[in-house]
């Protein structure tokens, strides 16, 4: 985490994803404190899930300075 620490991250993760469950990215946002995180209620493990959508959009807006 040293090396990444300074980069921007966010974590958006759906809380019903059964393939990469809730502790993965929660055990993530622990290690790595600056990353804002998001857990997804009612989303699983689609980037084209409204909830995932939403909040994907809204990150890459903010890195893209818009």
């Amino acid at each position: 985490m040293p090396l990444i620490r300074h980069i921007p991250a966010v974590i958006v993760h759906g809380r019903s994803d059964m393939a990469c469950q809730v502790q993965n990215a929660w055990a993530l946002a622990k290690a790595w404190p600056e990353a804002e995180w998001h857990i997804v209620e009612g989303a699983g493990n689609s980037f084209d899930e409204p909830g995932i959508l939403h909040q994907l959009m809204i990150a890459t807006d903010r890195f893209a300075g818009k």
